[in-house]
């Protein structure tokens, strides 16, 4: 974290309830333990230090939809809880085309009839989600940035 921090790179990053945590009371520990949610609830900590020995300054959005098994804590060096929400939320929609890929779901095995056969089909389809990645990731852009003016 503290590597993009210093090299004024925009982050959002979720971690989980173990990652230590000092807000600007003093208090220190685990986000768990500091930020004790209720499924339901939400916290926005605009000024507290991540990590117990580097003490990276971030903005902390803890939240538990109902529904879900564990809430999300969400580190970021934006300034908007409502930012910080939209863009991981954009990032955990591109997350399972990238869980795919990597299981190798294209190109499976043993008479799967989902089974790619053709490259040029391989080829058409890569092709197909990297230009469907790239579109969120512009998407994700102007909706930090806006639209041009002009």
């Amino acid at each position: 974290m503290r590597w993009l921090v210093v090299r004024n790179r925009s982050l959002v990053i979720a971690s989980d309830g173990d990652t230590w945590l000092t807000p600007p009371d003093g208090r220190a520990g685990p986000a768990h333990t500091l930020l004790a949610l209720k499924p339901g609830q939400r916290l926005w900590l605009p000024s507290t230090h991540c990590g117990q020995q580097e003490q990276v300054p971030v903005a902390v959005l803890a939240l538990w939809e109902r529904g879900h098994q564990e809430p999300w804590y969400l580190g970021s060096d934006l300034t908007g809880a409502e930012m910080i929400e939209i863009l991981y939320r954009w990032r955990i929609r591109a997350e399972p085309g990238y869980r795919d890929e990597k299981s190798g779901i294209i190109l499976r095995q043993w008479g799967d009839p989902h089974q790619l056969r053709a490259v040029l089909r391989l080829h058409r389809l890569l092709l197909a989600n990297f230009l469907l990645h790239r579109l969120t990731a512009l998407t994700s852009q102007l909706a930090q940035h806006g639209l041009p003016q002009g």
